[in-house]
């Protein structure tokens, strides 16, 4: 990813990050996707965060966030 672009995801993840933990939970992912213009249940919010959330831990870190396919080599999402 370039600079400008990590810049972009980086500003997207802290703007989205509402509580400021430094990771996005499912409530957060699903205000993500909707900002994105996504309508999707909670059903399907829970499987973004599942294939978002690389360790396990119930929580997108910004280092998975980065590396998932929502901020690949264009822009985030």
């Amino acid at each position: 990813m370039i600079k400008a672009e990590q810049k972009d995801a980086k500003t997207m993840f802290m703007e989205v990050d509402t509580d400021g933990s430094g990771a996005l939970d499912v409530g957060e992912i699903g205000k993500l996707c909707k900002e994105m213009g996504l309508k999707l249940n909670k059903k399907a919010e829970q499987k973004m965060m599942q294939e978002l959330d690389a360790n396990g831990d119930h929580e997108v870190s910004f280092e998975e966030f980065e590396g998932s396919r929502a901020c690949g080599p264009r822009p985030c999402v």
